[in-house]
């Protein structure tokens, strides 16, 4: 499930929730500057709520972040589940008709 927006980070920790309730394996979010929390602390957001849902970035924008600083916030999603990961997808791109909640 892609999703982009979320006010508050209760709003995203009960987004997560709902979408692994809802059987999805995988949440990621996009990385834009607009109204939306920021994309990695979000994924230890949702990975510390959730216990089967796979997290990650829906194309990390790279030109923004230095690689050895998103490496290290990487590394402190600890899985909560044995099945649960995160997945990282850098690049710089624009995605057109694509319907996002």
């Amino acid at each position: 499930m892609l999703v982009s927006r979320a006010e508050t980070a209760d709003e995203w920790a009960a987004l997560a929730r709902k979408v692994e309730d809802l059987g999805y394996s995988t949440l990621l979010i996009a990385d834009h500057f607009g109204r939306q929390l920021a994309p990695l602390p979000a994924l230890v957001a949702a990975a510390s709520v959730t216990s089967r849902l796979r997290v990650g970035t829906f194309v990390l924008d790279n030109d923004f972040r230095h690689p050895a600083t998103v490496a290290k916030v990487m590394d402190t999603i600890p899985p909560a589940g044995v099945d649960q990961a995160t997945e990282l997808a850098p690049g710089a791109a624009t995605v057109h008709g694509v319907a996002v909640p």
